[in-house]
């Protein structure tokens, strides 16, 4: 994926993979909801705070056809190749979907259709990291909750003196935080659970299993595996089982997923796009 950096404006550009759409993109679930994301619908651009060094750097990113130029604010210097990166797995690039495409021309051209439409891409985090403790942060609890306690944990781990946005913190940075700051950011139980989770991926580690994450039930692991790029899975909680009919039990997991099994490991990408030609797609 081709990447070019302007020194004077501080704006990089990037190409898009084939049938990509930010808008789409950001809106297609929760996590532009959630800090360090933002969305301007009036403008299409999508914010982003993102780290560099002790910096804290807000992104505008817009598109302009088949490109997407992201300006930096808060900095005076060139943009590091890190920023490139983070932005390019955020945005889920390379997310290539013609093996989909193929699949479901002959078994549901709508959503075929989706797709070369732009309905296929997701937003995630800048890093693994990043995805796993906000997905621990949507267990257990409301919507509104959850959106409060990521806010409060960029943050408790920024020193909680910024005026404008903070980025969301590194594993290093939630462990300088006790239990007790942790649920004063309101984490509550979830304080010892986030500090394990930042434990496993300390040092470099990329986390490993989800399934082996203190306070990771079937949901969260199959949010996480979505998150990863593996759309086997629909990951079920209440609202999953509301929106298809499906009562809110132990058994509801396999329940729903056994609705989409004719999708084998596209599972979760034909649910997700039906429920966006539906225009029951929610993201809080």
């Amino acid at each position: 994926m081709k990447a070019r950096s302007d020194v004077k404006s501080r704006t990089m550009a990037l190409e898009c993979p084939r049938w990509f759409k930010l808008r789409l993109c950001a809106l297609s679930h929760g996590w532009v909801n959630l800090a360090p994301y933002s969305w301007d619908d009036a403008t299409g651009t999508l914010g982003r705070v993102t780290r560099v060094g002790n910096q804290h750097i807000e992104l505008r990113i817009n598109q302009r056809k088949s490109r997407l130029l992201a300006s930096a604010q808060g900095t005076s210097g060139r943009l590091p190749v890190a920023v490139f990166d983070r932005l390019k797995r955020a945005l889920f690039f390379p997310h290539d979907l013609s093996a989909f495409c193929k699949y479901a021309q002959s078994r549901d051209k709508r959503l075929a259709s989706a797709v070369r439409a732009g309905y296929g891409h997701f937003l995630r985090g800048e890093s693994r990291f990043e995805d796993a403790a906000k997905t621990l942060l949507t267990t257990n609890c409301s919507w509104a909750n959850t959106v409060g306690m990521v806010r409060r944990l960029c943050d408790a781990a920024s020193g909680g003196k910024r005026r404008r946005p903070a980025g969301f913190p590194k594993p290093a940075e939630v462990l300088r935080l006790s239990k007790v700051a942790l649920r004063s950011a309101g984490l509550g139980y979830r304080a010892s659970y986030m500090r394990e989770l930042a434990r496993a991926f300390s040092d470099g580690n990329d986390g490993g299993n989800p399934c082996d994450w203190i306070g990771f039930g079937p949901y969260a692991e199959s949010h996480m595996r979505f998150l990863d790029g593996n759309f086997e899975e629909i990951p079920v909680d209440r609202e999953v089982c509301r929106a298809v009919g499906v009562p809110w039990s132990r058994t509801a997991h396999r329940q729903v997923n056994s609705k989409w099994k004719k999708w084998g490991k596209w599972r979760f990408l034909a649910y997700k796009l039906g429920r966006r030609l539906s225009k029951t797609n929610w993201i809080g």
